[in-house]
């Protein structure tokens, strides 16, 4: 069955953002060639549930649930999979996908697991449908694939799901690039998570496939022994009813110009210990501009930044051909740290493309608002019964935009340029984070 040509989407990693035609990537940092070592998990999935979903007037919507075969991670264990190495199961095709969640359970009985036991740093899907401007971003991308949809810790309190009467082309194959960390037990877990180098700052590239993250001190105990075994489940929203649906698309956009990874230097007073989340402790120490080496107790993330405590960094980028149409969703990926990754059309500007952080760029028209995704942090200690996703201090949900009425859809417009903006938190030292945003 053929689908009716329609809008196309574009969502944030950054921003999700839905217009009209076109390829695209997911912006994670890659090789060419994914260079890992061979994992003892083998990819294999079962579908656990699948059950009707009436959406609109498509009365064959079906939601979907796959869980993979268990993953044995002992303390500070990094899975990092290559996506031809990693296929995905699907249903049937011709269908459109509408809705999209992941999160990681216990392999045993299908729990949620919280984030301070296993990192989900990034999990992105590729596939053949769906891509708008893939070569953005210079080929930045794994398997010589790329990436349609991506999410990291924020996943399980932030559900992907397009408007009614919209939905992605389920043309595969399908493959997944699955990044997680077991950091329970873990010295240093902001270390850990950041994937801090050697070298300094942070990168995937320093949390490769099967190692043992970064936030061992040399003279640290791990417990090898320690093993337990989880697993990732997705749940899919779809319809074999491809007809009943215009076709949307994604293209993926970095606030760092395709740099994708970058660090942000601190450079505020931080109170570091007995700051917490409710307030200053008497007889804490203030340390101005550290933060870099320090562990966190992560309650710092969850208060709002001093003023003045915060830095923006953004990229413009030319609207490629084929991709004016209207925006119909959107959503963002950022790391701790982050507060908000936002998409602006420019329109009459004549600059090249340039990193811009102090938000003084001129222009003949001020930008418009296209979305702006926020962060939001867990407030719960671990002994909450509500601390699964909820986690103390990290990202567990971006909000995102979802334009439902057609004539409230933002137009893009051949010739249009779009920002991609950032903005960090600086009271402490943040590394290898991200600010991605999919149009």
């Amino acid at each position: 069955m053929s689908m009716r040509t329609g809008w196309l989407c574009c969502v944030c990693m950054g921003v999700a953002l839905l217009l009209r035609s076109g390829d695209a990537r997911h912006g994670h940092r890659g090789h060419a060639t994914a260079r890992y070592v061979d994992s003892p998990w083998q990819p294999a999935w079962r579908e656990v549930e699948q059950v009707s979903s009436i959406r609109g007037m498509d009365s064959e919507h079906r939601l979907s649930t796959f869980r993979s075969a268990p993953i044995k991670l002992d303390v500070g264990r990094v899975i990092l999979t290559a996506p031809k190495q990693t296929p995905l199961l699907m249903p049937p095709e011709p269908f459109v996908l509408t809705s999209l969640k992941v999160q990681v359970v216990r392999a045993s009985d299908g729990k949620p697991v919280p984030l301070t036991e296993v990192y989900n740093h990034h999990v992105v899907f590729y596939a053949d449908g769906g891509k708008l401007g893939a070569d953005i971003c210079g080929g930045a991308h794994l398997d010589m694939l790329d990436g349609l949809w991506g999410v990291g810790a924020e996943a399980r309190g932030t559900l992907t799901e397009f408007p009614a009467g919209y939905g992605l082309p389920g043309k595969g194959p399908w493959y997944g690039n699955i990044h997680l960390i077991r950091s329970d037990g873990v010295p240093q877990v902001k270390r850990c998570i950041e994937c801090t180098c050697d070298t300094g700052g942070g990168s995937e590239d320093c949390c490769r496939h099967m190692s043992i993250c970064p936030g061992f001190a040399e003279s640290s105990f791990r417990n090898s022994s320690d093993v337990k075994e989880y697993a990732l489940e997705y749940t899919v929203g779809w319809s074999s009813a491809v007809d009943k649906y215009q076709e949307l698309r994604y293209m993926t956009l970095d606030a760092t110009g395709c740099q994708l990874e970058f660090q942000v230097p601190a450079q505020c007073p931080w109170m570091w210990n007995h700051d917490t989340l409710h307030g200053p402790r008497h007889g804490s120490v203030g340390l101005r501009g550290s933060g870099r080496e320090l562990p966190s107790d992560f309650a710092v993330a969850v208060r709002p930044p001093a003023p003045g405590c915060t830095a923006t960094v953004s990229w413009d980028y030319a609207l490629p051909a084929g991709a004016a149409g209207r925006v119909v969703f959107s959503k963002a990926h950022m790391h701790v740290g982050g507060l908000t990754v936002s998409a602006y059309v420019l329109r009459g500007q004549n600059s090249s493309s340039s990193l811009i952080t102090s938000g003084d760029a001129t222009s003949s028209r001020q930008p418009e608002l296209l979305c702006s995704c926020k962060a939001r942090y867990g407030s719960e200690e671990p002994a909450s019964k509500d601390f699964v996703g909820n986690e103390l201090g990290y990202v567990v949900s971006v909000s995102g935009c979802s334009f439902d009425d057609v004539t409230e859809q933002p137009i893009l417009r051949s010739g249009d340029r779009i920002r991609v903006e950032a903005t960090y938190r600086t009271d402490l030292w943040f590394n290898g984070v991200m600010g991605l945003l999919d149009l």
